[in-house]
């Protein structure tokens, strides 16, 4: 069937790799999994799924020193059962294999269908504001070496943001000195420190720069891109302390840079300051 890969442990993974890390990451990758639960699923605990009380009593004291562990994967099953599937033994199959994987095919496809449908539609909403957001940061403008603008955006899911973020810095990185695109969302767990030492490495191409605290940090920021022109993306900005600490004042930045903030809180955006404010809705 067309635009789908089956993959099978035993052939697509190379000699030598990890099966429960490469299994995990082809998950994840996809568009679309299907679990099959098989009369004996429980009797693994590779699966971490079952729905049979003698294959949970028998994990039960094969790993009584780790309850949780059990607990999960019970959890997990009672998940799975929630979600509305195809059981071959059922009144409308009754054993009849071709005709349930012919139905699982046509679902499939269905949602294949959708998929390319709603991605299509994203590809056209990111063109649109593309197009609005080239004009509000005014790269063309006699003026766009005049000054540092602020340009705060809200609303929209992240894949949308990432993909028009990533856009935005390819376009443009013939403008600047410096480029520096962080998903500080997903960074944010390293702490403050290690945010800022990402800004300071990406504008800077020095990767030995040694940050000891965010006060530090702010300094050496203001110190190292105050002269140079620079494009600055924080995307998944969540709190006011992250600005304060990555892109606090104007005077930060040599002039005809642009710092563009991505939030789903529009209020961050109001507490810090920004020249241009701008909704990223579904065109």
């Amino acid at each position: 069937m067309e635009g789908v890969n089956a993959f099978k442990d035993d052939i697509n993974i190379n000699k030598g790799d990890r099966i429960r890390q490469e299994l995990f990451h082809v998950i994840e990758k996809c568009g679309i999994a299907i679990p099959i639960l098989s009369k004996d699923y429980a009797t693994s605990a590779w699966y971490l799924r079952g729905s049979f009380a003698q294959a949970f009593a028998k994990h039960e004291i094969k790993h009584k020193d780790y309850p949780n562990k059990v607990r999960t994967w019970k959890q997990a099953l009672s998940d799975v059962a929630e979600i509305s599937g195809f059981d071959l033994l059922n009144d409308v199959y009754k054993g009849d294999q071709s005709k349930c994987i012919h139905d699982i095919t046509k679902e499939v496809q269905r949602k294949l269908e959708a998929m390319r449908k709603e991605e299509l539609k994203t590809i056209a909403s990111i063109e649109y504001h593309l197009t609005r957001l080239n004009s509000l940061l005014r790269m063309e403008s006699p003026a766009a070496s005049d000054g540092v603008l602020f340009l705060g955006i809200w609303g929209m899911n992240s894949y949308t943001t990432t993909t028009l973020m990533r856009r935005i810095s390819n376009m443009f990185s013939d403008h600047f000195e410096s480029v520096c695109l962080i998903q500080v969302k997903s960074l944010k767990k390293r702490g403050m420190v290690s945010l800022q030492k990402q800004l300071l490495e990406k504008v800077s191409m020095n990767r030995n720069l040694n940050v000891m605290n965010v006060v530090q940090g702010m300094s050496m920021i203001k110190q190292r891109l105050s002269l140079k022109k620079v494009l600055v993306i924080l995307e998944g900005v969540d709190s006011l302390h992250q600005l304060r600490a990555l892109v606090g004042s104007r005077d930060w930045f040599g002039s005809g840079s642009r710092i563009i903030i991505t939030t789903f809180d529009k209020s961050v955006l109001i507490e810090h300051g920004m020249d241009i404010m701008y909704e990223l809705t579904m065109a």
